[in-house]
């Protein structure tokens, strides 16, 4: 007699979106987690020495909760429930997180504890700010300690603050869990003044910026952190708030030409937070939500913006022989993993002929 299984939604590693899966009944974590790196070739990063586990992922209505390897995965896992969601994570820390009222660190609100895997990227936990705090926005993240221990009062009691890449994890960047790490959705910076962003800029210069609609406007454009600020040049940046706010980090960008008359870059939306339609629970995915067109005047400064911005924004969107860089799991002959992408043959059998005659003598050598 074959052995019940439970059903439950299990979140697929590199923003694949979510899959169902069979869990034994009364099985532990430990056997579970084998089976699931097994499927779907899931190697977390991380100390190797520091034990896996099964979560569930935390949510605005839950904390989440642990299972470790040698733990039964039973009936508090509420598998049942369509907003549970499995994951695969390094032994969890608990971090204090908040939201910023305004981009200039006057307020802070719901301010509670969240776990989180320190070892993985913020790219990888982005969906648990999000399931937590119920937001579809997007947003940037920094890491602040305080004299007091605690956000309550005014800026004075920040004794330091740094801003988080999504490219790296908590524990590269030092992050720990007596700090706070405080989410700046981008309404938070269309309240600040030019006086404020220009404090100091890290770039700022004009830029022909296109509408949805074709129309050119030359903006002011400012480059600050992982945001860039575009004003209407005419605007007192004393007084005015910018005309819009892109968060890098959440775009990728690209040339669109480099050639006279028109030297053109993008700057579209790779991140995104979808419905997952079984339920009332976010799953993340990649979809393209926003695009923005941008003219510089010559081709030298097109470069110059263009390299900026790479060291700003997000996963790049580099395609190598028709195959996205980041999107496609492939072993270096291009043998189809799970993803069921692959590089040409005739690529892959090239590949196979200099590893076997690149030793030897000749002609060819």
């Amino acid at each position: 007699m074959s052995q019940q299984k439970l059903h439950a939604r299990f979140k697929l590693p590199r923003g694949e979106g979510v899959q169902m899966v069979a869990i034994p009944q009364k099985a532990t974590a430990k056997g579970v987690i084998e089976s699931l790196c097994k499927q779907y070739k899931i190697d977390p990063p991380g100390d190797k020495d520091t034990p896996l586990c099964l979560v569930v992922s935390p949510s605005a209505k839950s904390p989440g909760k642990v299972f470790m390897e040698n733990q039964v995965i039973d009936e508090t896992a509420k598998l049942d429930d369509p907003a549970t969601i499995l994951e695969v994570w390094r032994r969890p820390w608990t971090f204090k997180t908040a939201v910023v009222k305004d981009g200039s660190l006057n307020g802070f609100h719901h301010i509670r504890e969240v776990m989180l895997d320190p070892w993985a990227t913020l790219y990888d936990m982005l969906h648990v700010f999000n399931y937590v705090y119920a937001t579809k926005e997007d947003f940037c993240l920094k890491y602040i300690e305080t004299q007091a221990g605690s956000l309550a009062g005014s800026d004075s009691s920040i004794s330091s603050s740094k801003w988080l890449t999504f490219k790296k994890s908590l524990i590269d960047q030092g992050a720990r869990t007596d700090g706070y790490i405080v989410m700046f959705p981008g309404s938070a910076f269309l309240k600040l003044t030019g006086d404020i962003v220009t404090r100091p800029p890290e770039k700022q210069g004009q830029l022909i910026k296109v509408s949805t609609k074709g129309q050119e406007r030359g903006d002011l454009v400012i480059i600050k952190d992982y945001v860039l600020f575009y004003f209407r040049p005419e605007d007192d940046l004393t007084k005015k708030k910018p005309n819009g706010v892109i968060l890098l980090e959440h775009y990728t960008v690209k040339i669109e030409s480099d050639r006279a008359p028109v030297f053109s870059f993008t700057l579209e939306h790779t991140t995104s937070i979808g419905q997952d339609n079984s339920s009332l629970f976010m799953q993340a995915k990649t979809v393209n939500k926003a695009k923005y067109v941008f003219h510089a005047n010559t081709n030298a400064e097109l470069s110059d913006w263009v390299n900026m911005l790479e060291h700003k924004c997000g996963k790049k969107g580099t395609k190598i022989f028709g195959v996205a860089i980041g999107q496609s799991d492939l072993d270096e002959f291009g043998n189809e993993t799970d993803t069921k992408m692959s590089l040409p043959t005739i690529l892959v059998k090239c590949v196979e002929y200099l590893n076997a005659k690149l030793d030897i003598e000749g002609l060819f050598r």
